[in-house]
């Protein structure tokens, strides 16, 4: 359900208001996010990237400016003509979430974190973080396909990565929970992987 929302209001957030400014998120209403501190990634990384979100015959676009340090993670989310729709702060254990949207969206950034880690981390670091969530990680031994399954067996993700390790082409994410793919295509990254 929750994912289902996020691709609707990755539509809705596209064509959010500039001139509105930004409002803290309520995030005390959420649901529990898997939440992994930055410096678990292992290194620092920069990615600028446009994702493009398939659910229930609709097509969504978004860019995304991503840079973690060990210090510090921020996510920057971009309408494809470059409005700011929301801004995704981690640091010093705290989730600092400032949207630019008229009204209150059903969107919240924080599912991003979900496949910003799948994606990015440590496949030790993240089988971690997952099992508190009752999820396990399997991965293909040469790394090319990751996903993410229920302690029942289901999958609920899985991430096929490019063939020259994520230094061209596009990434896909499918969801199972709530059917939906990411295409990422990432035009400018230091430190991935």
């Amino acid at each position: 359900m929750m994912l289902r929302l996020w691709m609707i209001s990755l539509g809705l957030l596209a064509t959010a208001c500039a001139g509105t400014p930004p409002r803290e998120a309520d995030v005390k209403e959420a649901p529990v996010f898997l939440s992994m501190p930055p410096q678990s990634l292992g290194r620092s990384m920069a990615l600028s990237q446009l994702v493009t979100g398939e659910y229930d015959d609709q097509i969504h676009k978004m860019r995304y400016e991503v840079e973690v340090t060990p210090a510090r993670l921020a996510v920057v989310g971009l309408s494809p003509l470059g409005v700011t729709l929301f801004t995704l702060v981690q640091e010093q254990g705290e989730l600092t979430i400032e949207t630019w949207a008229k009204e209150k969206a059903a969107f919240d950034p924080r599912y991003t974190l979900f496949d910003l880690y799948l994606t990015y981390w440590p496949r030790e670091a993240l089988q971690t973080a997952l099992s508190s969530l009752r999820m396990r990680l399997d991965e293909d031994s040469d790394g090319s396909v990751r996903r993410v399954r229920g302690l029942d067996g289901a999958l609920i993700a899985t991430v096929a990565y490019p063939p020259d390790n994520l230094k061209k082409g596009e990434i896909v994410i499918q969801h199972f929970d709530v059917p939906y793919r990411l295409r990422i295509v990432t035009f400018e990254a230091s430190g991935a992987r």
